[in-house]
């Protein structure tokens, strides 16, 4: 029966085009699709539904600090592995997948830098990084941004973006709440704080 067959020799071939990616965004709401600038401007939610998009710690680093820089402390810290865990993978390969993700050796970012000329010890942690999960490393990073700010009597920002404490490192992450409020307890009461989420 071959009346059912298409003949494809007449068809021209469309060349396929490619479209840089992040130029447009679709809502994950209301499914609008916005031109990638526009979003930038509107600082991403949606112009059509209100929806807010989750915004990366990248972006929080240059919205909120001068210059959008930070100089960063803690660089060398990486999570160990104390209770050999394994789900569907083992936390080590884990921990590389999300290195090789987002460039950052763990999920949590701090350091020194300033805010309409103000300087600040500012943390964030990063939801790229298995869902800014706080091990004992991003722990430790936290509370030394606040130890900092205690030690140099800045103000202290900490962005929270974060799934809760990481299951892979059981009581060392549970553990890290406790040691960041005994820290924050020690803040001058005078000074200017902001914890963001």
């Amino acid at each position: 029966m071959a009346w059912f067959r298409k003949d494809k020799s007449g068809l021209a071939q469309q060349e396929k085009k490619n479209i840089p990616e992040g130029l447009w965004t679709k809502c994950k709401s209301c499914g609008e699709v916005v031109y990638g600038k526009k979003m930038e401007e509107l600082l991403w939610v949606c112009p059509n539904c209100d929806y807010h998009f989750r915004i990366t710690s990248q972006r929080y680093i240059e919205l909120l600090l001068d210059n959008g820089t930070l100089e960063e402390y803690d660089l060398t810290l990486t999570s160990q592995d104390p209770l050999k865990f394994k789900d569907s993978k083992k936390y080590p390969d884990r921990i590389k997948a999300a290195q090789l993700k987002t460039g950052k050796k763990e999920g949590g970012i701090s350091g020194i830098s300033s805010i309409n000329e103000i300087k600040v010890s500012f943390a964030i942690m990063n939801f790229e990084y298995i869902g800014g999960s706080m091990g004992s490393v991003v722990g430790e990073k936290i509370a030394r941004a606040i130890e900092r700010a205690i030690d140099m009597e800045l103000p202290l920002i900490i962005v929270s973006c974060s799934g809760g404490a990481r299951m892979q490192e059981g009581i060392l992450s549970l553990m890290q709440m406790a040691k960041h409020r005994h820290c924050l307890q020690s803040l001058p009461k005078r000074k200017f704080h902001i914890f963001l989420s």
